[in-house]
């Protein structure tokens, strides 16, 4: 039955592509080529995501990875848009795809910022306001 498909819609069915010798190397963000417009605006929204949920280091791998989704689904989508605006042929239906994509992935990341806890840093500020303080009275004396 599914030869009589192919016969049926006119076209051939797509060989397998050949097997690669060795191990399969899965790219990741940072193999993107930093040049390209597309991979700048997916790390400046990948980049301005982690920091609206309080920076890197506040957030599970998940998050992570949510932010680095929704950053793609950015760029591909903003890609569409604009292809369309210029009058280029762009399906309607894959651009309706990919941007409910987009928002599901934005709505479980979330789109409230949180604030990043800066205790530690404040304890910092102050402790070494405590060391310079002698200091500076020292220096202020001997002028």
């Amino acid at each position: 039955m599914p030869g009589d498909m192919t016969e049926m819609a006119g076209e051939s069915v797509p060989e397998a592509a050949p097997k690669q010798a060795g191990k399969t190397r899965l790219l990741t963000f940072t193999d993107l080529d930093r040049r390209t417009r597309a991979a700048q605006h997916a790390r400046e929204v990948r980049n301005a995501i982690v920091a609206d949920l309080g920076g890197e280091d506040r957030l599970s791998t998940l998050e992570l990875l949510q932010a680095e989704n929704a950053a793609v689904d950015a760029a591909v989508l903003r890609d569409m848009q604009c292809r369309w605006l210029k009058g280029e042929p762009v399906p309607v239906s894959e651009m309706a795809t990919i941007e409910n994509t987009f928002n599901r992935t934005a709505a479980a990341v979330g789109t409230k910022r949180r604030t990043r806890d800066i205790t530690p840093l404040r304890e910092q500020l102050l402790e070494q306001m405590r060391t310079d303080a002698p200091q500076r009275t020292e220096a202020e004396t001997a002028a």
